[in-house]
């Protein structure tokens, strides 16, 4: 399960759905990207999932500053979680409101592996030219059965309307943003949760759903549109 790393002890990631492989992308050059974190259990790290998705084991741990997950790496933060906090009107059927926070037991010590990225002001609109990448360690192909060990990257840029209402009937054009085109066969795919939209260095989004022969475009939860309930949960 992949998350957002917010705060140094503050976590945002899907409640439910999946999220965060790359299908079509590359291997990130390690640590460029500090704010990602791993969310899954002691016995099982890289493929943990949510509670509302029937893996039968809540997450309880965070790995930060992570690049290659068969190594342990001087660089990573093991962290327990003290308390997950789902948004209170979260729909599992229509996955409106697919956001929660991870508060952790301890504080991340701040390194150059290990980094909170910006937030956008709230409901700010991003513009369809935008350049925006996602990251995850999760499965590069619809068939394949191995997750990668090293972090993969790739490269999205806005779908176009028509490609999104087809991925959802009722998509919410107020909370969600909607990436990748099928033309390309690069995306994000089953597997792990709550992989980040970057766009100019800035977090904009949180993958929530898409559709499962991977192929895209692939909805992702808006995060300008819970900025007043980040910041209400955040002080909480």
């Amino acid at each position: 399960m992949l998350l957002l790393f917010l705060l140094p002890t503050t976590f945002l990631l899907p409640p439910g759905a999946w999220s965060g492989d790359i299908i079509g992308g590359k291997e990130a050059q390690p640590h460029s990207r500090p704010y990602m974190a791993v969310v899954g259990t002691e016995n099982n790290i890289n493929s943990a999932h949510c509670d509302e998705e029937g893996s039968g084991e809540a997450p309880n741990l965070v790995i930060l500053g992570a690049h290659n997950l068969s190594q342990e790496e001087r660089t990573q933060q093991r962290i327990t979680v003290q308390r997950k906090i789902p948004h209170e009107n979260f729909n599992p059927e229509t996955l409106e409101n697919d956001i929660m926070l991870l508060k952790l037991k301890s504080r991340a010590k701040l390194t150059s592996a290990v980094k909170p990225i910006p937030l956008p002001p709230a409901n700010f609109l991003l513009q369809p030219e935008a350049e925006c990448s996602v990251a995850g360690w999760g499965k590069t192909g619809v068939h394949r059965l191995r997750f990668p060990d090293k972090l993969q990257e790739v490269a999205l840029k806005m779908a176009d309307k028509k490609q999104c209402e087809r991925l959802c009937e009722s998509f919410n054009w107020t909370s969600m943003l909607c990436m990748g085109n099928s033309k390309t066969k690069q995306s994000s795919f089953k597997g792990d949760s709550g992989g980040p939209l970057v766009c100019n260095g800035v977090a904009q989004g949180i993958m929530s759903h898409g559709t499962n022969s991977g192929l895209p475009p692939a909805a992702y939860r808006r995060i300008s549109a819970f900025i007043p309930w980040l910041r209400k949960m955040g002080r909480e």
